[in-house]
This record gives structure tokens, sequence and C-alpha cells, in this order.
């Protein structure tokens, strides 16, 4: 069918992107003109770790959790004095490669173990407006995704200055979130609607607080009641020389359906190393997290988590967010050349159910990839992957996940 070749047409595309980039397409054609640059800067996102007072202007990315396309190189488009426009655009084509070896227990039917191959498509578009006329620049972004299957959905959608923050945007919680591949885990697979404010801003260290939708925590999808407070959040950053630390806390609600409820909580330390001199774009993350009754902040409710581990959907959230358990991961990515990436991870997540789920279950995950760049911003990416759920816990079988994916990326 179409559909199933639509992903190798793209690729087929996107791949022939060097012999015609388009960033010099029209450059030589009579009559061309160029839009002029702006003059106002893209401005970081507000909760990253400041630059040293004697650092350069070239940003370093700091290891913070938000999009990675607001790169200074993306130069912008002034539409009138004061007023720029930074548009982008990433494509992302590929194929996975997936078998599960089942190991049923408590009576459940093993899951079948054939190879399975899935493609994908999808495309990222954005568009941030920045206002300079003013001493502390507002920025407003719109980006959306589509994904192959027609479906469009709001990846963020803000308006913040270097203190304040409102829309829907990368959590404030989060840090690291696995974009460096495409077997993602303990990643966020959407943006919840957040207000946050800097409390406190120092030459290498920032202090914020934040109001969450609680929706986006969810770990199931029956037996809630109407929302109640908003997830409070309150997060600490800060660096010495190349080393970063991020702390985080969150407060979370869940209201159950008959009008009772419960409070739970989560935190979490990540801490990054990012390497100088030949190893210039090589970093070390080692991150960790532990909740209570927010099963959510470890990352289980996402599609992209490791082995797609989400709880049956038959556990109503009487039962299934009383739970509690701990998750971490390690990472390393060596930039061995300007055109090459190599890249590592390590993941685990321990949960308890207690109640009528009552036990335990882990996750486990380890994945590798190498990146070939033969231009800038086209990337091809070769990634296999294995994981291991050993359960405890009714319906939830135990299995072990082997895994293969080629993705080819091109953004603007």
């Amino acid at each position: 069918p179409w559909r199933m070749l639509l992903p190798w047409r793209a690729i087929v595309f996107i791949a022939g992107a060097p012999l015609w980039p388009l960033e010099s397409f029209g450059r030589d054609l009579p009559g061309a003109r160029s839009l002029p640059k702006c003059a106002v800067s893209r401005p970081d996102d507000f909760g990253a770790i400041p630059e040293a007072a004697t650092s350069d202007d070239e940003d370093s990315d700091e290891g913070d959790d938000d999009d990675g396309d607001a790169s200074d190189d993306a130069a912008g488009i002034e539409t009138e004095s004061g007023q720029c426009i930074f548009p982008s655009m990433e494509v992302v084509s590929g194929v996975q490669l997936t078998r599960v070896f089942p190991s049923a227990i408590l009576g459940q039917s093993p899951l079948s173990s054939a190879p399975t191959i899935v493609s994908q498509l999808s495309a990222k578009f954005g568009l941030t407006h920045v206002d300079g006329s003013m001493v502390d620049p507002w920025a407003t972004t719109v980006s959306l995704q589509s994904l192959g299957d027609g479906t469009l959905s709001v990846a963020q959608a803000s308006l913040n200055n270097s203190r304040l923050a409102f829309g829907v945007m990368a959590s404030r919680f989060d840090t690291w979130s696995g974009d460096e591949f495409t077997f993602r885990s303990l990643a966020s697979s959407q943006s919840p609607s957040v207000a946050s404010a800097v409390l406190w801003r120092g030459e290498r260290a920032l202090l914020l607080v934040a109001v969450e939708d609680p929706s986006a925590r969810r770990i199931t999808f029956s037996g809630y009641g109407p929302f109640g407070a908003p997830d409070p959040i309150l997060r600490w950053a800060g660096a010495l020389g190349r080393a970063s630390l991020t702390v985080s806390v969150a407060g979370h609600e869940t209201t159950f359906a008959d009008g009772g409820g419960i409070w739970g909580r989560a935190a979490q330390i990540s801490a990054r190393y990012d390497f100088e001199g030949s190893a210039e774009g090589s970093y070390v993350i080692a991150q960790g997290a532990i909740a209570s009754q927010a099963l959510g902040y470890l990352g289980i409710n996402t599609r992209t988590n490791s082995l797609g581990l989400t709880l049956p959907g038959t556990y109503s959230a009487q039962v299934a967010e009383r739970g509690g358990g701990v998750s971490g991961a390690l990472v390393g990515v060596w930039q061995a050349a300007p055109q090459w990436r190599f890249a590592g991870y390590a993941t685990m997540a321990s949960l308890s159910v207690p109640g009528l789920a009552g036990g335990q279950l882990r996750s486990t995950r380890v994945a590798a990839n190498v990146m070939w760049s033969p231009i800038k911003n086209l990337d091809f990416v070769l990634e296999g992957g294995f994981g291991s759920i050993e359960s405890r816990i009714p319906l939830v079988p135990s299995a072990r996940q082997f895994g293969a994916t080629v993705t080819v990326a091109r953004s603007f």
C-alpha cells in the first residue's frame, strides 16, 4: 500500500538534500533579494542555566530540556525595527524492526514473538516571534507536529521573557528527555500547560517555581474526578565550570470519581558534565527520580518510554495512582568528529502498585546509536536497543524486546 511506501519516498527526498541544499536555493537567481537578518538574538529558554558573565556569545547547551532547534546560527528575519521572526522545520522518516520474546505469567496469554516492522514519518513546524523593543524581550512560540497518520498536535504554544513563561511547553520538572535516541526512555511525549517564574537568577544558577496541568501525569484512563489543584513545581539549576546540576521537586493531586483524593510527590536530580578540547560536544548525564502517588513523574505514562511500558487501562485511578517507584538513567555522548556522533544509555524504572494490583514491576533498557551528518542539519542515525520487563503485576506480562531503527532527519 502507498502508506507503507511514503516513508521511503521521504528518505529518498531527504537523502538528496546534500545535492541540492535548500540554503543555497535561489541565491544566484536574477532579482533574488535577501531578507534582512534580525539584530535581536533569539532568546534562550528562560529556564536554562545562565551563561557565565565572562563567556563569549556562543551558547553551550547547558542540559536544559526545552526544544533544541533554537540554535544561535538560525538567523531571524527582521519584519520591522526590533521585531523578528525565527522559523524552523524538521522532517523525520525511518523504519524500526522489533521482536518481542514473551514470558507469560499469572495465567496471561503470551505476547506475539513475530518480528514487526513499523515505519515512521513526522514533520514539525515552528515559528518564534521576538519583540526586542522592550528591555526584557518577549518571545512568542508556536510549534506544530504532524505524524504520518495525518494527526496534528501542538508541541508548543508559549509566551515568555527571561523570567516569566505561560502556555504549552516542556515541563519544568523534566531534565534529560532522551532526545539523542529513537528508543526514548523516561521521556515526556506531551507538553503540559505551564505557568512559570524565575524567583532568583545568579551568575551561574537560578531558582524557579511553576504550576502545571496535572492531567499530563495521569497513568490510566478511568476513575478520575474533576481536576483539583495544579501541580506545584520548584526547580533549582546551577553550574560550576563544565559541570551542571538540576534538582526538581513536585506535588501532584489526584481526585477520584467517588469524590476522594490523594496528594503525591516526586523529586528528581540530574547531573551533567560537558567535555572540552578535542571532545567538544561530548557529555555524560546521570539522573535519578523518586515518586510516591505520582508515578506519572517517572515517565511511565508516555508512549515513547522504555518498551512502551504503561499500566493497563483497566486499572482505575483508585488503584494505579497509589503506587510508588524510582527511575534512573545514565547517558553518554561522544562527538568523534563534526560529522560523527556516538551515543548510548541505560535506564531503569522500578514500580510498586498496592491494592488489587499489588506487586512489583521493573523495566530496564540499554540502547546505542551512531549518527552521521554529511552536511549541517542532515542526520542519518542507526540505532539498536534491548529492553526488558520483569512483572509481578496482573495484566502486565514480562517480556524482552530487541530492536533496530534507521532514521533520517532534516531540519531547517
